[in-house]
């Protein structure tokens, strides 16, 4: 039992020192990236994210799949699948076969 005690620290002390070398020995790893440690930067990536979605990206927020080549008679299953996984009604929906 205490050899595979030793083994697991050593295992967990060799991890911590390969993050070490690959992060920096200061670096707990739960550093915010640096793009995103300012407050404007934050703001900024979220406004472009916003932007992005507002100029027709689309998300897809439910799928599924079966035999129905068409898709004919998933609609309403899509629909309520998208208020569970959302917990909005979608105002629109583009549902397409494939």
């Amino acid at each position: 039992m205490e050899a595979k005690i030793q083994q697991r620290i050593e295992r967990a002390q060799s991890a911590g020192a390969a993050e070490d070398k690959l992060c920096g020995a200061a670096s707990s790893g739960e550093e915010m990236p640096q793009e995103l440690s300012r407050r404007e930067n934050r703001i900024t990536k979220i406004r472009e994210a916003k932007a992005a979605l507002e100029e027709g990206a689309q998300l897809i927020v439910a799928a599924a799949v079966g035999d129905n080549a068409a898709g004919n008679g998933y609609r309403i299953e899509m629909l309520d699948q998208v208020k569970k996984n959302t917990g909005v009604k979608p105002r629109r929906v583009w549902a397409g076969a494939g």
